[in-house]
């Protein structure tokens, strides 16, 4: 009985181990290097069509965020800044707004240079146009605005280019009393129109300016299987609308799904979705990715942070370390970790992974993760001169062993397996040698900031804006393309490979291909 149990615990951890083998489960895969180890068969060749789709997800509001799928037992996540829009029934008056319909506030403007400009206005002929009308408005600016008057350069040129149509100053004026002011209703707007005599054509592009729904938005982790598509659950947390649609990619680990919010960090149940724990963020969130190790859950919200991966406390903070976008990665040097960072002021940053203090900082910059092979990291950055860099890693210090410098936004993390480094990002393919720099070759290619997969000897990566799935082969010899189809994605999210299945984040939908040989047209 005891060598039978034996036997079925042996083959259960085989098991699980294959299985998590066979996962994609956070940023860039196993050991966020996008590498895939003993893949199966990729295929070389599609029909015109493209691969075969498998299925598609349920749909989400578009632009709606960036982050890219992973995938760990038979489950693929999203996080989705899952916006919305609400009808209100009041109407405010911002600033902004008010700006937008020319309005100034003319108490605050010399009494000379505003008769002065309201003169130069209705002087101005109306067959003066173009080029000509912009040199004589710019003349009369420099010849009557003084030093201290620089701050209504561009109320004068609107207004002088509107010339009979801009909108009367006593009409504008009437404006200053509800500058910032909130009408309840629409009713009480037009009430206000009607006692101000405010003339038709103002009611209406003030009607226009005015948003009449409020945007927001809920952080969201999709889960869906990997067999169909179909939703598996859905967790829907309180968030706020993120400006520029950047959104952390997800990092299943044991059981668990860890993601970044716009407002809070978030971990839940990989089985069903429930929250485990909730963590209010110090700031805000941002696209950076968790990185789970040594008992600690460590992302970049704003700053760096390490959080109890069981409880979500907060064990460390390090100001210091900053960034919207950038991932961590671990490096670890005689059974001590750190924690390495691509941040913002051209920094690459190593921190002791228990206390959060800093070891050392050295050039670098942008949102490429570093990849690690040892002692050695190999960092894209958006410094020109700088550009791709590897550096020989210590306790103490990074020493650089060569870089070669390029034009990039320094967003793509490179591909490192063997001696051979691959970079698909800004302009082009890139292949370099890891022991000295020298360039095997390079192809020019809109392959912009997505991040690349290599599995079964083939590089697979997103290009021309997130319109074409790309297949090259990873070989130092030549750069060589074996496939390209057309796409709806998005031109930041990252792909994701598990069994030879692609799953991609097109523009309001998960997708899955079968990219597996045997599949072959």
């Amino acid at each position: 009985m005891k060598i039978f149990r034996s036997i079925i615990i042996t083959c259960l951890l085989f098991t699980a181990c294959a299985a998590q083998a066979n996962d994609f489960p956070q940023w860039r895969g196993h050991n966020r290097a996008g590498v895939i180890k003993d893949s199966v068969p990729i295929a070389e060749t599609w029909t015109s069509k493209g691969p075969g789709m498998s299925w598609e997800s349920e749909t989400f509001p578009q632009k709606c965020g960036y982050g890219s799928p992973v995938i760990a037992g038979g489950q693929a996540f999203l996080y989705i800044n899952w916006r919305s829009q609400t009808e209100v029934p009041y109407r405010r008056l911002t600033k902004e707004i008010l700006r937008r319909l020319r309005w100034f506030k003319q108490g605050e403007m010399p009494a000379a240079l505003l008769t002065a400009m309201e003169k130069a206005r209705t002087e101005l002929p109306p067959t003066l146009l173009g080029r000509a009308l912009e040199d004589r408005i710019d003349t009369w600016i420099e010849k009557n605005l003084e030093k201290n008057d620089k701050r209504w350069k561009s109320v004068i040129a609107r207004r002088l280019k509107a010339g009979p149509d801009a909108v009367p100053l006593e009409v504008l004026k009437k404006f200053d009393a509800v500058e910032d002011h909130e009408f309840p209703t629409q009713k009480s707007l037009d009430a206000w129109f009607e006692k101000n005599d405010i003339p038709e054509k103002m009611r209406q592009r003030t009607l226009r300016a005015i948003p009449t729904t409020l945007d927001a938005a809920r952080d969201v982790l999709l889960c869906v299987n990997l067999e169909n598509g179909k939703t598996a659950w859905k967790y829907s947390a309180a968030g706020k609308l993120e400006d520029r649609t950047g959104s952390s990619t997800p990092c299943a680990h044991q059981g668990r799904v860890y993601f970044l919010g716009t407002t809070h960090a978030h971990c839940v149940d990989q089985e069903n979705g429930e929250p485990l724990w909730t963590t209010k963020l110090p700031n805000e969130g941002g696209a950076s990715s968790f990185l789970v190790a040594g008992g600690k859950a460590i992302v970049v919200a704003r700053h760096l942070l390490a959080f109890d991966k069981e409880t979500g406390a907060i064990l460390w903070q390090q100001a210091k370390v900053r960034s919207r976008d950038s991932s961590p990665a671990i490096w670890t040097h005689e059974k001590k970790s750190y924690v390495l960072v691509n941040g913002d002021g051209k920094r690459f940053t190593c921190v002791d992974m228990q206390t959060g203090e800093i070891a050392w900082t050295a050039k670098g910059g942008g949102v490429s993760t570093p990849v690690i092979t040892g002692d050695t990291a190999v960092l894209h950055t958006n410094d020109d001169e700088l550009g791709l860099v590897a550096y020989k890693l210590s306790p103490t210090g990074a020493r650089p062993l060569w870089n070669i410098a390029r034009k990039s936004r320094g967003a793509a993390s490179p591909i490192v397996t063997g001696d051979t480094i691959y970079l698909f990002g800004g302009d082009e393919a890139l292949c370099v040698a890891l022991s000295d720099g020298s360039i095997h070759w390079r192809h020019s290619k809109k392959v912009e900031i997505t991040s690349p997969i290599l599995a079964d000897g083939k590089i697979i990566s997103i290009a021309s804006g997130g319109r074409q799935l790309w297949i090259t082969r990873a070989d130092s010899g030549g750069f060589q393309e074996l496939s390209s189809s057309r796409l709806t994605g998005t031109r930041c999210s990252s792909p994701a490979l598990a069994d030879g299945h692609l799953v991609l984040r097109l523009a309001d939908r998960l997708a899955s291909f079968d990219l597996r040989q045997s599949n072959e047209n």
